[in-house]
């Protein structure tokens, strides 16, 4: 459900602003916000295959990969079956991946991170670069 909501709050709302006039598609804001909305798409579709798997904790990332994102931060993620953990380890573990990111976006010199999320002998890894 969180993605339903994720889809109508960001590319469902794009579209149809796009589709009514609302907005100048060409400018380079208009570009850049369906830019990352099309790479929030990418993801989904990647993950369809496993998305029950692990919910909590890929629904948990993909917040902070959008609010990094949404900070002007192009984020690749991949999920590879990141394990089930209770949904406070899921938002202690999102939080981290946030800050992490903050830091690449403000000191590592690049517009481009990297966040990898998945399962070892039952424990959760979560590497952002």
């Amino acid at each position: 459900m969180a993605h339903h909501n994720a889809l109508h709050d960001t590319v469902l709302a794009t579209l149809t602003a796009i589709a009514r006039g609302g907005v100048d598609a060409n400018t380079p804001m208009m570009r850049e916000r369906c830019a990352r909305e099309a790479a929030y798409l990418r993801r989904l579709v990647e993950q369809a295959d496993d998305r029950e798997q692990a919910s909590e904790v890929r629904a948990a990332l993909e917040e902070s990969v959008r609010a990094a994102e949404a900070l002007g931060l192009r984020v690749t993620a991949r999920y590879h079956e990141p394990p089930a953990v209770p949904g406070e380890i899921a938002l202690a573990m999102a939080r981290a991946a946030t800050e992490a990111l903050n830091n690449v976006r403000c000191h590592a010199g690049t517009g481009h991170a990297f966040l990898t999320a998945a399962g070892d002998s039952g424990r959760l890894i979560v590497t952002v670069v």
